[in-house]
């Protein structure tokens, strides 16, 4: 299961400014030092996919109006 060796790197990542997700994820070697990934995507593309998605949402987030009243 190669998603969880790379889930901390990915959250490492996203701990971060968003500016500089890009180049960390570029940053990132092709090959992962676990036996079991690599098939089919490699770590970079399974943290870039996840850190994608996670981007997308804060940008909505941050585009949002502020809420008014009790939450």
């Amino acid at each position: 299961m190669s998603v969880s060796h790379c889930m901390g790197k990915a959250l490492e990542i996203a701990a971060g400014p968003l500016d500089t997700w890009a180049g960390k994820i570029a940053a990132l070697p092709d090959a992962c030092l676990h036996s079991d990934c690599g098939a089919p995507r490699n770590c970079r593309e399974r943290i870039a996919d996840y850190l994608r998605v996670q981007y997308r949402a804060a940008k909505r987030k941050a585009a949002m109006p502020p809420r008014k009243g009790p939450r």
